[in-house]
């Protein structure tokens, strides 16, 4: 008779919501690093905004106006970065919940999985003692079926 571990079906539920919460986190983690790569680009810009303007006040004379919308511009942009910083962080805090809500379903599977183990290897152990049970029963009734068979006597004797 096989195996058959009786919470294989609350074995098989919890790995499917495992694996769910791995697709969670992995959606978190690309969602943060997009937000990132969001940041990254903003400050290239910004970068390239003061790098421009500084070339453009060295070979002409300052404009005020270009001045100030080259300003607001810069300052458009560092509010941006600086709502991209927090929804990192909002994203990074989602991640960190995932994260654990992951690590205990692992550990809730990987406790079924030793639960399963064990409970095989009891089952492995007691179907090796009843084979051994019944090969002690089958050799002790073949010595008593020789003992009592009084033919075989006489052949191995005579």
């Amino acid at each position: 008779m096989p195996f058959h571990f009786r919470l294989e079906t609350l074995l098989t539920v919890r790995k499917r919501t495992r694996d769910e919460h791995r697709r969670v986190v992995a959606d978190c983690l690309r969602r943060v690093q997009q937000c990132v790569t969001t940041m990254e680009s903003l400050r290239r810009r910004e970068q390239e905004t003061m790098v421009d303007a500084r070339q453009s006040r060295e070979h002409t004379t300052m404009d005020v106006s270009l001045v100030l919308q080259e300003q607001r511009w810069r300052m458009h942009l560092q509010r941006r970065v600086s709502r991209i910083l927090d929804l990192i962080k909002t994203r990074e805090a989602e991640l960190d919940v995932a994260r654990n809500a992951l690590a205990e379903r692992t550990r809730d599977v990987k406790a079924l999985e030793r639960l399963r183990e064990k409970r095989e290897s009891e089952y492995r152990y007691e179907e090796a003692r009843k084979e051994q049970t019944s090969q002690d029963e089958l050799a002790a009734q073949m010595v008593v079926q020789r003992k009592s068979d009084p033919y075989r006597q006489c052949n191995e004797g005579c």
